[in-house]
């Protein structure tokens, strides 16, 4: 590079949403023998990978024209769990949160479903967003 160019940088991710073998069975195995899952549920569509982290999967599904995200880990997150289904009970009217749909934990597995908002996070928006619409997110509180 000669000096006084510039160099410009592009950032760019793939996300990806495809659901590998073994999670694809794991999560038939809740939709299909889950009691609790089963009386909330049918058979889900469209299921996609969320988000993949250290604690917990988070999924994506379709049910009735709606979409509902749930967070599926070992039996241990059950306490991360349901610190979160208090806290969206907790703000159930709010329109800033998701809605608490069902929970549930055995010996082998946890998880938690909630309503899907289907928005861009703040980290994927930068904090100039939030200023540039402070006094729409006040209405919302």
């Amino acid at each position: 590079m000669k000096p006084g160019r510039k160099q410009k940088l592009i950032f760019c991710s793939i996300k990806d949403e495809s659901i590998s073998k073994i999670e694809f069975d794991i999560l038939n195995q809740v939709f299909e023998k889950d009691e609790k899952f089963t009386k909330k549920f049918n058979q889900p569509k469209n299921i996609k990978v969320v988000d993949r982290n250290t604690f917990y999967d988070s999924f994506s599904f379709d049910q009735e024209n709606k979409k509902y995200l749930i967070k599926f880990g070992d039996n241990l997150d059950e306490e991360l769990f349901s610190r979160e289904e208090f806290f969206l009970k907790t703000l159930d009217n709010s329109q800033m949160a998701p809605q608490f749909i069902l929970s549930n934990n055995t010996d082998d597995y946890s998880y938690i479903i909630t309503s899907y908002e289907n928005a861009t996070s703040i980290k994927e928006c930068g904090t100039s967003e939030i200023i540039s619409n402070l006094k729409n997110f006040a209405v919302c509180l």
